[in-house]
C-alpha cells in the first residue's frame, strides 16, 4: 500500500501533506513513482471542497489511482467506482483534512493530523510525537515494507 500523512500545521509550521514513493506490484516487486499526491486545479478544488487549493493523496491499487487522477483532471466525466482497500486523504486551504474511500463522500477529520495506508499506525504515532508529515512518512518507511523509496511533501 503506502503511507500518506497530513497535518494542519500550527503557528510555526504550515499545513502539509506527504507521501512515500514506493509502488508494490504483485506483493513483492517494488518500483518508484514521482508522487502519490495530486494538487487539484483551483476550479476542481473549489467545486469539490469549496477551497482555493487542495491536495489529494492516494493509498491502494494503482489502477484505481489512475482512474481517480483522470477524474480529478476532468470531473465532468463519470466518477470512477473505486475498489475496496482504496483510501484518499485530502488537505485543503480551508485547513480541512478529509478522508474518502469512494470520492463521492468525504469525511471531515476533526484532528490536527491524520494518516492513511499500510504505514498509518507508524505515521500516526510519529505525528502524535510532534513530527511533520514528511518525518512521519520516513518513520513509517522504517517499519512498513510497503512504504519507502523516499518522500514527497506539499505545503499550503
Amino acid at each position: 500500500m503506502t503511507t500518506i500523512a497530513a497535518s494542519l500545521g500550527d503557528r510555526v509550521r504550515p499545513a502539509t501533506i506527504a507521501c512515500d514513493l514506493q509502488i508494490t506490484y504483485a506483493g513483492n516487486i517494488k518500483m518508484k513513482t514521482a508522487s502519490k499526491i495530486l494538487e487539484l486545479a483551483p476550479d476542481v478544488s473549489k467545486h469539490l471542497f469549496n477551497a482555493d487549493k487542495a491536495f489529494v493523496g492516494f493509498s491502494g491499487n494503482t489502477s484505481a489511482w489512475g482512474a481517480a487522477v483522470a477524474w480529478f483532471l476532468d470531473p465532468s466525466s463519470k466518477m470512477p467506482n473505486l475498489r475496496n482497500g482504496v483510501e484518499l486523504l485530502a488537505l485543503t486551504s480551508n485547513k480541512d483534512i478529509l478522508y474518502s474511500t469512494t470520492m463521492a463522500t468525504w469525511l471531515p477529520i476533526k484532528e490536527k493530523y491524520y494518516s492513511i495506508g499500510s504505514g498509518m499506525p507508524f505515521a500516526i504515532s510519529a505525528l502524535e510525537l510532534g513530527k511533520t508529515p514528511k518525518e512521519a512518512v520516513l518513520f513509517a518507511s522504517k517499519r512498513d515494507v510497503y512504504t519507502g523509496m523516499g518522500t514527497k511533501e506539499y505545503m499550503l
